[in-house]
């Protein structure tokens, strides 16, 4: 155990954390020595904005630490309960057994907890090699003070100077935060800059980043399997990268819009299996031309847009996942082009995942013919159709699984029965469909194979547990078909079967049973 020792002669009061007032051993609650506990309820302290509450951990100040807690979150020591005050001045024999984060040294003369003054002591008395010297933090020990104090798996310094995992990709020098939390090395990524990039054989390097994505693409190898485009206000205006077939291959798009006119942006041969994070792509309107086009591979697309293209996914023979994507204004000069287009060219063992995406303004959304198994969860299907021929979700597959969707305003001009049309194996589970066929009589013909249960619905369709309504959205006007006071979407779902979040990210349930749609209500 780490034992305390004489680094001062005089106990230093600092303001610390939740405490921004002076306090003094007098000002403490008394002690009952026999459990342990704090006698007397804890109140709650506030100044400058920082607060403390009983039974939680707020974070206050600029430092994001967190304050109060127990000794197992090191915040109080053993004698001090979640909530109340932090042990300066109490009395201590061990730094890292009686006191805490506040004030984690036991000051050597005085025999009380007060706060660090120097690294070399939090390194001596609690293990921890640094002293916070300003902000909200002041005074505390701490593991790091920056990311330049943390390395491998935990390579950023966050708050309450604890070092942990990445989760963004610009936490990281190298533009790349790996899965496992640690940040890529910067000499395994390759990296283009749109416009001012360089053309050299030798770019791709964070100096010399290419210019074009085609000859980005080039460059990845087994040892570099990650592409980041640099962020920049400016757009690459050429596509026509195809990536090699290689699994493990990353696209880190940072925002930046690829505009590749007649041709594609991106080629996925068989043998690929890539990752696009955070890609824009627009304005890939050839003819039999794709944003992205993926052919015997597999693809996940994670936090994207893409929009005014022809088709905005290709997939022959691929496994895809889309997630957090949204889908603007795609396949509406082609009778059939597509938001997305899945098909296999044989016996067909290939799955498809689209959770948590919003498609807006197309002309045929989704269209997956001889699929193996479909999941279509947690999307917001909204004004998507044509006055021809359509089917705004059009689904052949062994299974599929259609739950939890928000469908609005979605339309083929009564042409054909079906806004969603799945032909085998159908599970319709807890959506929404509302005022469908806008300005036309044909509501009844939303709803194409398969059969319903706990859905909000137009017009009656079979099924005790479904329901016909308005689901009384919060501002449909503005984008928010989040179901409002009242509505009869809200706990209307399938009390046994909701995914944990919802389109928004939100956790499910939020009340006694699940809502209905896409966006669980407050």
């Amino acid at each position: 155990m780490i034992r305390r020792s004489a680094y001062s002669t005089l106990t230093v009061l600092v303001s610390v954390g939740a405490c921004s007032v002076l306090n003094s051993p007098e000002a403490l609650k008394p002690v009952d020595e026999g459990s342990g506990a704090v006698s007397g309820t804890a109140g709650a302290q506030s100044t400058g904005g920082t607060s403390m509450s009983s039974g939680g951990t707020a974070f206050g100040g600029d430092s994001g630490v967190p304050l109060g807690g127990g000794a197992g979150a090191g915040d109080c020591g053993s004698e001090c309960v979640e909530g109340g005050a932090p042990p300066l001045g109490k009395s201590c024999t061990d730094s890292p057994a009686d006191c805490g984060s506040t004030a984690p040294i036991c000051d050597a003369l005085s025999g009380e907890c007060r706060a660090c003054a120097t690294s070399e002591e939090c390194a001596a008395e609690v293990g921890k090699p640094h002293c916070v010297m300003s902000g909200a933090a002041q005074g505390r020990c701490a593991e790091c003070l920056a990311d330049d104090d943390c390395s491998g798996r935990t390579p950023v310094c966050g708050p309450g100077g604890l070092c942990r995992a990445c989760s963004e990709h610009d936490e990281c020098a190298s533009g790349a935060c790996n899965p496992n939390g640690a940040c890529e090395s910067p000499t395994n990524v390759v990296y283009a800059l749109a416009q001012t990039g360089v053309s050299s054989a030798t770019c791709g390097t964070q100096d010399e980043p290419c210019r074009n994505l085609s000859d980005a693409t080039t460059k990845l190898t087994a040892a570099r399997r990650t592409l980041v485009m640099v962020k920049t206000p400016k757009a690459f205006d050429s596509g026509g990268a195809t990536l090699p077939a290689l699994k493990g291959l990353r696209v880190i798009g940072n925002g930046v819009r690829v505009q590749p006119y007649d041709s594609g942006a991106f080629i996925v041969p068989a043998g690929a299996e890539v990752g696009f994070d955070n890609i824009v792509i627009s304005g890939a309107t050839g003819e039999d031309t794709a944003a992205i086009r993926c052919t015997g591979g597999s693809l996940a697309i994670t936090k994207s847009t893409l929009e005014d293209n022809r088709t905005a996914l290709d997939a022959t023979d691929c496994d895809v996942i889309i997630t957090q994507s949204s889908f603007n204004r795609n396949g509406l000069s082609e009778t059939f082009a597509a938001a997305v287009a899945l098909s296999c060219t044989a016996e067909c063992t290939k799955t498809t995942n689209i959770l948590r995406n919003r498609f807006d303004g197309n002309g045929v959304a989704l269209r997956a013919w001889d699929q193996a198994e479909v999941t279509i969860e947690n999307n917001l299907f909204v004004r998507n159709g044509a006055p021809g021929y359509t089917r705004v979700i059009d689904i052949n597959a062994v299974k599929t699984r259609f739950a939890y969707n928000t469908l609005v305003e979605n339309f083929n001009g009564c042409t054909y029965v079906g806004i969603v049309a799945c032909n085998s194996g159908c599970a319709n589970i807890a959506n929404i469909s509302y005022n469908n066929f806008p300005g036309e009589d044909c509501q009844d013909q939303v709803w194409y194979g398969g059969t319903l249960s706990y859905s909000l619905t137009e017009v009656a369709y079979p099924g005790a547990t479904n329901q016909v309504g308005d689901p009384k959205f919060v501002d449909a006007a503005n984008g928010d078909y989040t179901p409002g006071p009242n509505s009869p979407a809200v706990d209307g779902g399938n009390p046994n079967d909701a995914p944990p979040l919802d389109l928004l990210g939100q956790k499910r349930p939020n009340g006694d049973a699940p809502d209905i749609g896409a966006v669980e209500a407050p």
